[in-house]
């Protein structure tokens, strides 16, 4: 609700999220991958190109490191199956809460810097899976290793600083997968704010510092279907003691943000869970 008529979605510190390995799981992954015989290969390729950029890259990553992990600020969203319309996904109710919105995923597929705030899909990996990524990679690299040199050193230390800072935010354990998550992720500390601004809330007790994005369109920077009333497509709301009463509320909050047919968006999941206080 808060969503809807603040019209704005808050992005939180990755230390917060429910899933205690946020970051560090990434990093954990580059460091025995980066020492394993895939991950020797990677830099070998690497340094054919330009010697010692993994030195270079080493630097750049001891440096932002840490600004990495504890100045990460994600929103987690979960890729919607046409056949979850009606009911919703049983796992999210049992995690997540009693509410589901069904959102335009044009935004998040934008090509823009005006945010400063990226998106991208999760990849659930395990030691073995990442490995054989590398290995992809260093292979990659030797077939395209001239078009690379052309494009100079600090363009290719920008992209191999860039794949370490994506692993270490856009990766997470196999056991999460079912959550299909993308993610918005903004790091504050490297990246111009732009619309974003922050704020100091109080979250279930714990006080914190929340970015928020305002869900507006911005034609001059080819953001589009932003807006509520092109970013709301749907509202499921799941197995709760007040359905009803909740489906009328976020009906008159549809109508006032101008949303035309607003009953039809909204839906009331039929899952038989009970809802434990």
């Amino acid at each position: 609700m808060s969503i809807l008529e603040n019209e704005e979605i808050w992005l939180r510190n990755s230390t917060v999220m429910n899933d205690f390995s946020e970051i560090s799981y990434g990093f954990q992954l580059l460091e025995d991958g980066l020492q394993s015989g895939s991950g020797l290969e990677f830099q070998k390729e690497l340094n054919r190109i330009f010697p010692d950029i993994l030195g270079d890259v080493a630097q750049v990553i001891a440096r932002w490191e840490l600004d990495i992990r504890r100045n990460t600020f994600l929103s987690s969203i979960s890729l919607h199956d046409a056949s979850e319309d009606q009911n919703g996904r049983l796992s999210m109710w049992r995690a997540y809460g009693n509410t589901a919105l069904v959102v335009n995923s044009t935004p998040f597929t934008a090509v823009t810097d005006d945010l400063g705030a990226y998106s991208m899909p999760v990849e659930y990996l395990n030691s073995e899976e990442f490995k054989e990524k590398l290995q992809k990679i260093a292979q990659n690299i030797q077939a395209n290793r001239h078009e690379l040199t052309s494009l100079g050193r600090e363009a290719v230390l920008e992209f191999v600083y860039n794949m370490v800072k994506t692993v270490a935010i856009g990766t997470k354990h196999p056991g999460f997968a079912e959550e299909k998550e993308w993610r918005i992720f903004f790091s504050p500390g490297q990246q111009v704010h732009g619309p974003i601004k922050r704020k100091t809330v109080t979250i279930e007790g714990v006080p914190q510092l929340i970015y928020r994005i305002p869900l507006k369109n911005s034609p001059q920077e080819g953001l589009f279907g932003a807006d509520i009333p092109s970013f709301i497509e749907r509202i499921i709301v799941g197995p709760t003691e007040y359905q009803v009463v909740s489906c009328q509320a976020f009906e008159e909050v549809l109508n006032r943000k101008g949303i035309g047919n607003a009953s039809e968006r909204i839906v009331c999941s039929n899952i038989p869970l009970r809802v434990r206080r």
